[in-house]
């Protein structure tokens, strides 16, 4: 007999944390290319628009955000416990990568007298609108000019900015009462999805808005992972159903539902591979979570090495750094992110006092009154 995604869910013994590094591998991949030929070359997948494999593993993270952010406002005690760890996660790593480029890295890499740098605005605005996600896609004075992708300090950060729009989006459907059942989650979220199929099948307005057609993507990948956790005992994993979701996406390629269909597909593969492979793979968990380092410490990385050897190919400059960016990550997880996500508690319950007690929302005393 076939299990159910709820029947396969046991505490961390899944394989969440190495799909998500291997997301992360793949869109390092994918800029390998991009900082080197100033556009994307590197494995191309048929089948989608954007065809590079960075496309889909960004979609990956998405729909793992739904499932565990989803996951994470029905089981936290108070909405403030949820907003404490969800800024927790998020902030303090990106923080320090911003000091870090910005008065290490940059100082060093710029093309220009210190004094310069530092008598700059950018410079001294790049920390609080990088880290705060008001500008995550600041520029440096004259650091990495003159490279293919030129003055771009960390491209991939553009993406959490909706990854914060979408913890947002499922606090305030949470306060509002719309995940206090089942009935009411299923129902919110297929309203999101009808929103969806209008928006990109009867307007044009993905096509004239690239805020717009980033949050239908984006939105869709996290609120599939998030119907994936609210029917969790319904969804059976079958490799059968994978493949035959898969072959549906590429008979829809070039209709307007193609995106939709290979969104359910991708997301059901993920699933089947994130809980029912098992054994000696397990012990990926053991090693840490270093997927988020990976992703924010990559790009800048990259840029440096294109500044030493210009005339690397892609594949080369993928491996020959490969070690140094898992050096920054590991560094990034064991002396900032993991103590910050340890001081959730405190926080939480510092908060709290100031607030004069906990807060909790419909959902979650629902949640927990099952």
């Amino acid at each position: 007999m076939h299990m159910t995604v709820n029947d396969l869910l046991g505490g961390r013994d899944n394989n969440f944390n190495l799909i998500r590094c291997a997301a992360a591998v793949a869109v390092i991949y994918d800029h390998s290319y991009l900082v080197l030929l100033g556009e994307t070359k590197g494995w191309v997948l048929p089948f989608v628009e954007a065809g590079d494999l960075g496309w889909y593993a960004v979609n990956v993270f998405f729909i793992l955000s739904g499932f565990l952010i989803t996951k994470s406002w029905l089981s936290r005690q108070s909405s403030i416990s949820f907003c404490v760890g969800r800024s927790l996660r998020l902030f303090p790593a990106l923080a320090a990568a911003a000091v870090l480029l910005a008065f290490i890295v940059g100082p060093i890499v710029c093309l220009c007298l210190l004094e310069h740098y530092f008598s700059d605005m950018r410079t001294w605005l790049y920390v609080p609108l990088t880290a705060s996600l008001l500008s995550p896609t600041q520029t440096l004075p004259f650091v990495f000019d003159a490279l293919p992708r030129e003055s771009i300090v960390n491209n991939p950060l553009w993406t959490l900015r909706y990854e914060a729009l979408s913890y947002g989006a499922i606090g305030l459907i949470g306060l509002v009462g719309l995940l206090s059942s089942r009935a009411r989650s299923v129902a919110a979220t297929l309203v999101f999805f009808g929103i969806y199929l209008v928006v990109t099948t009867v307007t044009d307005w993905r096509d004239q808005s690239p805020f717009i057609d980033s949050l239908m993507r984006f939105w869709l990948c996290f609120f599939l992972g998030s119907m994936v956790y609210l029917v969790a005992d319904r969804i059976v994993l079958k490799p059968t159903i994978a493949v035959l979701l898969f072959v549906v996406a590429v008979l829809a390629y070039e209709s307007s539902v193609y995106e939709f269909v290979l969104q359910i597909a991708l997301t059901y593969g993920v699933f089947w591979v994130a809980l029912v492979p098992g054994g000696a793979i397990r012990r990926f968990n053991d090693i840490g979570d270093y997927s988020y380092g990976l992703y924010i410490y990559a790009w800048p990385i990259q840029q440096i090495a294109v500044m030493i050897a210009p005339e690397v190919s892609p594949l080369t400059l993928f491996v020959a750094i490969a070690p140094t960016i898992l050096l920054a990550a590991m560094a990034s997880w064991h002396w900032v992110e993991r103590p910050a996500l340890g001081a959730r508690g405190a926080v939480t319950a510092w908060i709290a006092t100031i607030g004069g007690g906990r807060i909790f929302t419909a959902d979650q005393r629902a949640a927990r009154s099952r």
